[in-house]
């Protein structure tokens, strides 16, 4: 059965776009490529957590079609590497335990983005302004995880080995940013982004999970 495993992905992302004029009024279009980090929540960190110690590198590129002063379309790809390690953490049952993964992640994404006060960029003529925006919509990932069971054996390592996994996972993409306009044609920016993914293996790893460390052997908790 899915079930949905949050990850960060997109962390810290600063942005820099080209904007096209229309008309010497508004951009209809714009066109941008980021560089920032992808980070990860899920079963080979402790619960609720995320470390600095598995933030990887992350780029992607995107084009925008702005319906309004205020509110535009974005279809965007973006790619980073997720990693997780029990190692990282100052718990004896993980240490023992060991596991660890690697996935590198690419997801295709159709957003909504609403700017509320981008208006303000046109108002009497153009204006340089700092501006927040949120964004949400949906994206389809791919994913191929490689998970490290530390030369253990049990029999939910076993169904984890020999599980069919979908290396197409389906997203539910939100987040904020704030922009800033250099220019009429460079806009500089930073956004951070959350995204679920409604699949159980992003990290390769689900019925061995379900297990506990016990006498430094694996048993089922």
């Amino acid at each position: 059965m899915y079930v949905m495993r949050i990850f960060y992905f997109s962390l810290a992302m600063f942005l820099c776009a080209l904007t096209t004029p229309v008309l010497a009024q508004e951009e209809k279009w714009e066109g941008g490529f980021f560089i920032g980090a992808a980070n990860y929540m899920g079963d080979v960190v402790e619960p609720n957590i995320f470390t600095l110690k598995e933030t990887n590198l992350a780029f992607g590129f995107n084009i925008q079609h702005n319906l309004s002063q205020t509110l535009g379309l974005k279809l965007g790809l973006i790619s980073g590497k997720l990693t997780g390690d029990d190692a990282n953490f100052d718990n004896v049952d993980r240490k023992t335990r060991a596991f660890s993964f690697e996935n590198r992640m690419t997801e295709l994404s159709l957003l909504a983005q609403w700017e509320p006060f981008g208006a303000k960029r046109y108002e009497g003529g153009f204006h340089k302004i700092l501006s927040p925006y949120v964004f949400a919509g949906v994206g389809l990932g791919f994913s191929n995880p490689t998970a490290d069971f530390n030369n253990r054996t049990s029999a939910g390592i076993t169904a984890d080995r020999n599980a069919d996994v979908q290396q197409s996972i389906f997203t539910t993409p939100v987040g904020v940013g704030l922009r800033y306009d250099l220019s009429r044609q460079w806009v500089l920016g930073a956004e951070i982004g959350l995204r679920p993914a409604f699949n159980d293996y992003v990290d390769g790893i689900s019925e061995a999970a379900n297990q506990v460390i016990t006498t430094g052997m694996l048993s089922v908790g």
